[in-house]
């Protein structure tokens, strides 16, 4: 299957990496740190999870639930969020 199935959690700027094959190719992004990255079945579960990542970048439920020392539903919205 093609479908993405991994949940990064830790999206931010030093963990998109720029590859350059040669300089006549367009550059190539790439995802590095999968340390924290959690793996769905199918990206739908709302499995719970203590909250990984760089605050900076996490949506606003994730340091609600942090400062409770709550869990929080791990699934792509944490991604999309960092992102941008």
């Amino acid at each position: 299957s093609d479908e993405i199935r991994t949940v990064h959690r830790d999206l931010k700027p030093t963990n998109i990496v720029v590859f350059h094959k040669s300089e006549a190719d367009e550059p190539t992004l790439k995802l590095i740190d999968f340390g924290g990255a959690v793996e769905k079945d199918g990206g739908r579960s709302t499995a719970r999870s203590n909250v990984g990542g760089t605050c900076a970048y996490l949506p606003p439920e994730c340091h609600q639930n942090r400062r409770q020392g709550a869990e929080v539903a791990v699934n792509f919205s944490i991604d999309v969020y960092s992102f941008g």
